[in-house]
């Protein structure tokens, strides 16, 4: 998972440190389309900060989904029967719900 996370982060880092580089040496450079290396820097930030979101939110939905998490996350009911409760148990189980 760590290959793919750093796969998707850095070439949009990479590329806008080296467009700023280049902008400070060839400030009148532009490609093609006529944006400036500033530009197509700025725009690679603009890239690395929606991974960066999108990574963040599937990674919250697939804790989410899968009930993993702290105390922010709905704790799983836990299974027994009324035969399988001790009477003098009950406020420890209380407590582990609650966290």
């Amino acid at each position: 998972i760590g290959v793919c996370i750093s796969t998707s982060l850095l070439p949009p880092l990479v590329n806008a440190g080296m467009m700023w580089a280049l902008q400070l040496y060839f400030p009148e450079m532009h490609n093609r389309a006529g944006f400036l290396l500033s530009e197509i820097g700025e725009f690679s930030v603009y890239l690395y900060l929606v991974n960066i979101a999108c990574i963040v939110a599937f990674a919250w939905a697939s804790f989410k989904f899968k009930h993993i998490g702290g105390r922010t996350l709905r704790p799983l009911p836990v299974a027994a029967s009324e035969s399988e409760i001790d009477p003098a148990h009950i406020p420890e189980l209380l407590q582990s719900l609650n966290g």
